[in-house]
């Protein structure tokens, strides 16, 4: 990862760390445990602050790199690159990353999201 400019790592993952795999480099970790049937807008808002504060390049994964990472990501483009929710989550489902559909409730939580709100609790200092 650090010969590819990574600097930091957001895992997602409720049951295993990166910490082994970082050891021996200087890469920064953070981790929130995010249920993915269970999406809360505080994992979201920690998840986005982390993002907006990061030094460098980071990187952010989860078991498969395809739901809860797909959510934030499409929260992302929304709140940072003013993507539309429609965009955001076509994106998501169709954008060839491997959704799995049993997790309909991540689609929900998009379209339901109170953006503003968001969006200021994560510019909030």
């Amino acid at each position: 990862m650090e010969s590819l400019g990574i600097m930091e790592v957001i895992n997602l993952q409720t049951y295993h760390s990166d910490d082994d795999e970082a050891q021996v480099t200087n890469v920064t970790l953070h981790r929130i445990k995010m249920n993915a049937h269970r999406i809360t807008e505080e994992d979201v808002v920690e998840v986005l602050r982390i993002i907006k504060d990061r030094k460098g390049k980071i990187l952010v994964h989860c078991k498969h790199g395809s739901d809860r990472t797909g959510l934030i990501v499409a929260m992302y483009r929304i709140v940072f690159q003013g993507w539309t929710k429609e965009d955001a989550s076509d994106e998501l489902i169709n954008g060839g990353y491997g959704h799995h559909r049993i997790f309909r409730n991540i689609p929900k939580f998009i379209k339901k999201a109170d953006i503003p709100r968001i969006k200021e609790a994560v510019m909030r200092p």
